[in-house]
């Protein structure tokens, strides 16, 4: 679909009362796809790719967190989307509070896994995450020998396989040469993650004024018991859960857990 900043990619399955799913830094719509078929089976599911992410568009600036949490809201827009259930992860989860306090009213529910929240004053300081994203490898020689070697290193040893093979499989390119290549460009990645401590999450997180479900990693580093309980601080009516057994990549590695959290929350 067209929007302002150009075009955008998403995947829709099922039908009815609607849910927008949104990803973390790096990733695409379709490693949604374990949740995302099992919350269709009652719902429309639709899985956004971001701006520099998937088949979106991809400009070579504009990557402040704030534009994340503007582009959710003019997708919403554009698809005459209302009572939405809004469920993100990491830096997916950070646009949806940044959407839910700058455009109140656009969204009935939010459940954000594992989000990234920085405090005012984090603002000048460097994201190591930026220097490595720089420095990833972007091409190999099938998906397989993708597959093989990102299943035996950090963070994709404990995700499901079949998440790993839908990461892999919409998040690469066929080349010429018969290699494939990830869409997401490192130089884009490190742009949002050099953007990450720019952004106060507490004080958006102060603004909401809807059902919240929060959802943590029990040994997520992304998301420490210290954000969490200040998340809890913040947003006292919020309900909050723990996975065991996952870090912060929740999601990709206890998919059925996580849909089961939120079928939990959506059922209240």
């Amino acid at each position: 679909m067209q929007l302002r900043q150009g075009r955008f990619h998403y995947i829709s399955w099922g039908d009815g009362p609607p849910i927008v799913l949104m990803h973390g830094t790096g990733f695409h719509g379709y490693v949604w796809k374990p949740i995302a078929l099992g919350l269709s089976r009652d719902h429309q599911v639709l899985a956004l790719d971001q701006r520099g992410h998937g088949d979106s568009v991809k400009p070579a600036t504009g990557y402040a967190w704030e534009a994340f949490a503007s582009d959710l809201a003019e997708f919403l827009t554009a698809l005459d989307l209302r009572g939405v259930t809004a469920i993100g992860h990491s830096a997916g989860a950070t646009a949806i509070i940044g959407c839910a306090a700058t455009h109140p009213g656009r969204l009935r529910r939010a459940v954000l896994i594992d989000p990234i929240l920085y405090p005012r004053d984090a603002a000048s300081m460097e994201n190591p995450l930026a220097h490595r994203a720089r420095k990833r490898r972007m091409v190999w020689e099938s998906p397989t020998s993708m597959f093989h070697s990102y299943h035996s290193r950090e963070p994709f040893t404990t995700w499901r396989e079949d998440v790993l093979w839908a990461y892999i499989d919409a998040g690469t390119t066929p080349r010429p040469d018969g290699h494939i290549e990830l869409k997401c460009p490192g130089t884009i990645e490190a742009q949002i993650f050099e953007h990450a401590p720019k952004l106060d999450g507490f004080a958006l997180l102060a603004q909401l004024r809807l059902p919240v479900l929060v959802l943590r990693g029990a040994h997520s580093a992304n998301f420490p018991a210290a954000n969490a309980a200040r998340v809890r601080a913040i947003l006292p009516n919020a309900t909050f859960g723990t996975v065991a057994d996952t870090t912060h990549f929740l999601p990709m590695e206890r998919p059925d857990a996580v849909e089961r959290a939120i079928r939990r929350f959506l059922s209240r």
